[in-house]
């Protein structure tokens, strides 16, 4: 599995594995400040239909 990583030059945070049931996003986010991040992108991985 991917890890999340962190581009401190860049500010942005990649998650490639997000899971909202019952769909898997790979999310990317821009870090504000402190702990605050916006949402750049959200690209749906899979989709889980059980």
């Amino acid at each position: 599995m991917a890890e999340d990583t962190f581009d401190l030059t860049t500010g942005e945070l990649h998650m490639p594995s997000v899971a909202v049931d019952p769909t898997c996003y790979q999310v990317t986010m821009q870090h504000l400040s402190d702990l605050k991040f916006g949402i750049t992108s959200a690209e749906i991985k899979q989709v889980n239909m059980t």
